[in-house]
Order: C-alpha cells, then structure tokens, then sequence
C-alpha cells in the first residue's frame, strides 16, 4: 500500500512526524507531494508537478493538518482514489496554544474558539446537555485542567508511532477496498 502526504504541511509538525513514521512501521510506502506555504495561486501548479513526479502512483492521498485549502486539488489529483484529510486540533488550539499568534482571551480567541467535544461525554443528539457539558467546561478551570491532564496521558499512552500505523493501515485497506 502507497499513501501520498499532500499539501503544503511542515514536515516537522510532531502530528505529521508521527503519521509518516506509523505509516511506514506498518510497512506503507509514503512518498509526499509537498510544498512549503504559498498563495494558492502559486502552491497549486507546485504541489501538482510533485504529486506528479513522486506520488501519482499511491493508492491513498492524505492532507495532514490544516490543508484545507489544498482539499480541492487533492479530490482532483487523486481522481478515484480516496482522500483522507485529518485536521487533528481546532484552529483555536493551533492559532492560540500552539502558535501564539493570539491572546488566550482576545476577541479573536473567542472568535476561534472551537469547543473539543472529546473532552466529555454526551447523550448523542441532546443539545442542552452538550450546551451544558461545554459552559462548565468554560466556567470550570479546575475540570478543564483535569480532563486535559487525562486526555494528555491518554495520548501518550495510546498515540505510539506503531499504534497509529497499525489502525490507519486497517483504516486504509477498508478504504481502498470499498473504492
């Protein structure tokens, strides 16, 4: 099995460190079609020569982390073949935790602000009790430090390299089976 990583993502990013490596311990070939960050306009005929040169043969495209914009071209380039995108966090988690690039409680953090709905749990299709799960997470430090601490050791005890590339291969192969 081949499974092109697509788009315009670092490299270096620990999330997409992590997937190639899982992907290649489970003995899935990973050739990247990749460009560093630029205007759509000028990223697109970049990133279609190197899917061309390196990867036109995988079976799966993958567009790692905030690739949205890359989303277009990869349903084009990969005709019949599936594409799977995986975002992983929320631009809130990204733009403020992760970056900086905002104050924890600025306007525009407020205005990123995605709520990580796997923090607890809800009866599926009830919103009042999600509406009440997420406003006590808001107003409850002590809860969010919690789950957070939890769900970090979770992680770490779960997201190993080998385990992750051993449940996206069998991910994968269901997929490239039904295409």
């Amino acid at each position: 099995m081949t499974v092109c990583f697509f788009g315009a993502y670092d490299p270096g990013y620990p999330r997409n460190r992590i997937l190639r490596e899982g992907l290649r311990l489970a003995g899935i070939e990973v050739p990247e079609a990749r460009v560093r960050g630029r205007r759509v306009l000028f990223r697109y005929p970049a990133l279609a020569l190197a899917f061309a040169r390196r990867a036109r043969r995988a079976g799966v495209m993958l567009v790692p982390e905030f690739g949205h914009k890359d989303m277009p071209l990869a349903r084009l380039l990969a005709g019949r073949r599936p594409v799977v995108f995986d975002p992983l966090v929320s631009r809130h988690d990204t733009l403020v935790g992760d970056w900086g690039l905002h104050a924890e409680h600025s306007f525009q953090a407020r205005w990123v602000f995605e709520p990580e709905l796997h923090l607890c749990a809800v009866p599926r299709g009830d919103a009042a009790a999600l509406a009440a799960a997420l406003s006590r997470l808001v107003r409850d430090a002590a809860l969010r430090e919690r789950l957070g601490s939890a769900g970090r050791a979770r992680a770490l005890e779960i997201a190993t390299p080998e385990r992750i590339g051993a449940g996206l291969r069998e991910a994968l192969e269901r997929l490239e089976a039904v295409h």
